[in-house]
């Protein structure tokens, strides 16, 4: 195996020494790097790719859990026409933001997206269909 000599082991220790401070100094902000990701997703809504401006609100949040950036991410599932997902960040941006500014407006576009969503249909309604389904290929 072969050994570094030991003349390169003092210079090495002194330039680590030197490097890695920097290196963590140069590490971004979160809240910086999360201000960086909300401008990327507003471009993006703005330019109609939502499934990029979702993508980049969420990771905006996961930077900085601000709960209007839950109704930006709502907002442009909505606007793809993903139901269930508007849905879904629209009752997260209740939960979290319950006094916020746009929670009239949440409301209503989650009171218009459910009905949007099929409801499962319950264990009975599965069993009546099934038995009807049985009967009915009897009498063929």
């Amino acid at each position: 195996m072969n050994r570094m000599p030991r003349s390169m082991v003092a210079p090495l220790v002194m330039l680590l020494a030197v490097v890695l401070p920097c290196a963590r100094a140069g590490a971004v902000d979160p809240k910086i790097e999360a201000k960086q990701q909300f401008q990327e997703a507003e471009a993006h809504y703005d330019a109609g790719r939502w499934a990029e401006a979702a993508a980049g609100y969420q990771r905006a949040y996961a930077l900085a859990p601000y709960p209007s950036l839950l109704f930006n991410i709502a907002q442009a599932y909505r606007n793809q026409g993903d139901a269930a997902k508007a849905v879904e960040y629209y009752r997260k941006y209740l939960v979290a933001d319950p006094k916020g500014k746009r929670v009239a407006e949440a409301q209503q576009h989650l009171a218009a997206l459910e009905t949007k969503i099929p409801k499962p249909a319950s264990v009975e309604a599965y069993r009546a269909a099934a038995c009807l389904d049985e009967h009915q290929g009897a009498s063929r």
